[in-house]
């Protein structure tokens, strides 16, 4: 999945998405469906209206205990940190809200990755099977 998109995948399918730096990573999965939906978006808390579309077509048809989610990313972005904004904090208070509102309860959120870290993931929609590499930026 590139930058700026979101995209659903199902069983016995894999899906993921690459370097991720400052850029953060939403993964859903429903094991009953065995259905995924990865995202890679550069500021959830600003790409709001996509980060939605994603979580309401991962809930379209299905129970929100189901529904198990995955948020890596995030590194620190020395133009934010410059400004004195918190941009992991104005990124973790909206995906946490925002899924509090869904009714979503399984979420396994890690931001704060160093600055030197790329991130990619990838999600087995057939198994369930959720893997995060980091690796150094060369």
């Amino acid at each position: 999945v590139d930058m700026f998109e979101w995209r659903k995948a199902t069983g016995p399918q894999t899906i993921g998405t690459i370097g991720l730096g400052p850029c953060v990573g939403v993964v859903l999965y429903s094991d009953t469906r065995k259905e995924g939906h990865v995202g890679h978006f550069v500021a959830p808390h600003i790409d709001a209206i996509d980060v939605e579309e994603m979580v309401e077509s991962a809930l379209e048809g299905g129970e929100l205990s189901e529904l198990t989610v995955w948020v890596r990313g995030g590194s620190i972005d020395t133009e934010y940190a410059e400004e004195g904004l918190d941009y992991h904090q104005e990124t973790e208070d909206y995906l946490m809200a925002l899924f509090a509102r869904k009714g979503v309860t399984t979420l396994d959120m890690q931001l704060n990755l160093s600055p030197e870290i790329s991130v990619d993931l990838v999600l087995d929609c057939e198994t369930g099977t959720f893997k995060c590499t980091e690796e150094n930026w060369e």
